[in-house]
Parts: C-alpha cells; sequence; structure tokens
C-alpha cells in the first residue's frame, strides 16, 4: 500500500476538483436511484384501474393541470426522459474533468519518471533496455490515472449508490432488502479466487511488452547492421518467439478474466433467481404492487452491478501491481553517480580540459 499511496500523492494538487467530481457523483446516484419510479408510476396508477392516490391529485392541481391517467402518463414520460438527459449531462461533465485532472496527474508522473531514468547510469541503461523505458514512461505512468479512479472514485461512486438504494429498497420491502444484501458476500469473494494468478500473468505481460519493444528499438537503431550482415531472417524470428509468447500470456489474461466474471456472475444469477421468485411471491400476496416489483428487480440489477465494480477492485489492483512495482523502483532508487557531500558547484566553465597524473597501458 504504501508504494500505492505514493503515486496518490500525485492528486493532492487537484483536491478541490475531485471534491467537486464527489459531488456530481452523489448528484448522479441520486438521479440513478429515481430513474425507475416513471415506471412504477405507469404501472400502478396509469395501467391499473385503482382510483389516483390523493397526493397525485394534490400534486396536478397545484400545477394546475387536471388529474386524469392521460396527464399521469404525460408526467411519466417526461420525468423520465428529464431525468435520463440529467445522466448524460452528469456523465459528459464529469468524464471531461476527470480526462483532463487525470492526463495532469499522468504526465506530471511522466516528466518525473523522465527526469529520473534520464539520470541512471549508462551500466543501468545497457542492460535494461529501452523498452522497459519507453513502457514505463508511456504506459505505466498511467496507472496514477487508472488507481485514483480504482481506489477512490469507483469506491465512493459505488457506496453512495448502494447507500441510496438501501434506503429506497427498504421503503418498498425490508425483508427482500435483507436478501438482497445477504447476496454481496458471494459475488465478492468470486472476485478474489484468481488474484495471485493474475498479478503473474500482468509482470509477465509486463515483461513481454518491454522485450518487444526493445527488440524493435534495437533492430532498427542497428538496421545498417543487421541488412549488411543479412540477419533479417533471424531478427524476424527473434520477434516472432517474442511475439508468440505475448500472445500465450493474453490468452491466460482472458481465460483467467473470463473465469473470474463468471463466478460472479454465477453468484448474482443464482442470488437474483432466489429475489426474483420471493419478489413475486410477495405482490401474489398482496404486500407490494406490480411497480413496487419493477423498481425493486431494476434497484436490484442496478446494486449488483455496483457490488461487482467493488469487487473489481481487487483484481484490478494485481493487474496494477507489476507497472506500480516498477514505479516504485524507478521513483525510489538513488542514482548511482551522484555528487559528494562537499562537492563544489560549477560556476562556469571556460572550455580548457587538463590532464594531470593520466596514464595508459595496451
Amino acid at each position: 500500500m504504501a508504494k500505492i499511496w505514493h503515486l496518490l500523492r500525485y492528486a493532492r494538487p487537484y483536491w478541490r476538483t475531485f471534491f467537486g467530481l464527489i459531488i456530481l457523483g452523489l448528484v448522479g446516484a441520486l438521479n440513478g436511484a429515481l430513474q425507475p419510479w416513471p415506471l412504477k408510476l405507469m404501472i400502478d396508477n396509469v395501467v391499473s384501474d385503482e382510483a389516483l392516490p390523493a397526493t397525485l391529485i394534490s400534486f396536478f392541481n397545484v400545477l394546475g393541470i387536471a388529474a386524469s391517467r392521460s396527464s399521469l402518463l404525460l408526467l411519466a414520460i417526461t420525468g423520465g426522459l428529464c431525468l435520463f438527459a440529467v445522466n448524460i449531462g452528469l456523465e459528459i461533465v464529469t468524464t471531461w474533468i476527470w480526462t483532463v485532472v487525470g492526463r495532469r496527474m499522468t504526465y506530471r508522473l511522466a516528466e518525473d519518471v523522465f527526469a529520473k531514468l534520464q539520470r541512471r547510469s549508462l551500466a543501468f541503461h545497457s542492460h535494461a533496455g529501452v523498452g522497459e523505458a519507453i513502457t514505463s514512461i508511456g504506459s505505466d505512468c498511467w496507472l496514477v490515472y487508472k488507481l485514483f479512479e480504482t481506489l477512490i472514485f469507483r469506491p465512493i461512486e459505488a457506496g453512495l449508490s448502494i447507500a441510496i438504494m438501501l434506503v429506497l429498497m427498504a421503503q418498498l420491502d425490508g425483508l427482500l432488502t435483507l436478501l438482497a444484501i445477504a447476496m454481496a458476500p458471494a459475488i465478492v469473494a468470486a472476485s478474489f479466487l484468481f488474484g495471485a494468478r493474475m498479478r503473474a500473468v500482468a509482470e509477465v505481460q509486463r515483461r513481454i511488452g518491454g522485450d518487444i519493444r526493445s527488440r524493435i528499438q534495437q533492430t532498427f537503431a542497428g538496421l545498417l547492421v543487421v541488412q549488411s550482415f543479412g540477419q533479417e531472417e533471424r531478427e524476424q524470428s527473434r520477434f516472432r518467439g517474442l511475439a508468440s509468447a505475448a500472445i500465450h500470456a493474453q490468452q491466460r489474461a482472458t481465460i483467467l478474466l473470463g473465469l473470474n466474471n463468471l463466478g460472479s456472475g454465477l453468484a448474482a444469477a443464482l442470488g437474483n433467481a432466489c429475489l426474483i421468485w420471493a419478489t413475486a411471491y410477495q405482490v401474489i400476496n398482496g404486500r407490494i404492487t406490480l411497480g413496487d416489483m419493477l423498481v425493486f428487480i431494476a434497484y436490484l440489477g442496478s446494486l449488483q452491478g455496483q457490488i461487482r465494480r467493488l469487487a473489481s477492485i481487487y483484481p484490478a489492483l494485481q493487474d496494477f501491481s507489476a507497472g506500480i512495482n516498477r514505479l516504485d523502483q524507478i521513483l525510489q532508487t538513488p542514482p548511482e553517480v551522484i555528487d559528494k557531500p562537499n562537492a563544489v558547484p560549477l560556476r562556469s566553465a571556460n572550455g580548457h580540459v587538463q590532464f594531470e597524473n593520466v596514464s595508459f597501458n595496451y
């Protein structure tokens, strides 16, 4: 965790912006929780033969509109469209702000990594390879963006949405809400099954990616030598071997991710079957209305989606682990060549070189 928090310090200058994004996330969570309710109005009060509730009649009187099923239908449709428009607007604003701030964090980190690598010794670069440096600057630095989204925004947004939905679900039916909560541990546990294997595969993928970039850079930088000695087939064979290893690692990662999603999906599907049966039973016994059932099922799907977002944090961190370790190593490792504590700063250079006590043997 110390390595992760060391990277997250690059977000410190933008804390006001992040607070604003959290507020937007709260508004978005409230807006999302209201979206199923126009459907409930149509099912319970427009389609059914029951009289309109007194609260709706009073609401129409305040608006100066005649209380009728057609006016209620128009209100439900208009309300649904407005909620949808607000949701799209919030997504556009949030995405734009987060993209701008996230890129600034990423490039600040990339500047520091670039400066650190420049000051490493030639001995280090002789065995590290250019591909490793390119991977660290071009790919790994985006981890600060992904980490903040994964460890900060995702839990906050999911937590707000879950809290609001649970409160509204409890108002509909407390017992069904408890059953929905009881499903969460199974969904979360399924996401921890393949964490260690995913971390190992991510390390292999990153290493092979660096090797491929190094091979490309070395081949084209020394293209004159390659062509002069007729080594094109040899270099192509090397690249083919690296490409095959990369494909094999990607296949393993895809299989592990699929198994991880399958486990959480099965847990959610079994829980859904039980809850839908219980919800229908409540409707049959007259404890909740059909509109309540539709709202509850909509909340159930959203609730499980948010729980899966939280459960996906652990596999994501396993996937990020290789890049995090590499960035921490670059930022924390002191340069091999450093000034002595009493070094005299070079004020100006006049261009003269003098050799004293220098010998040469061959």
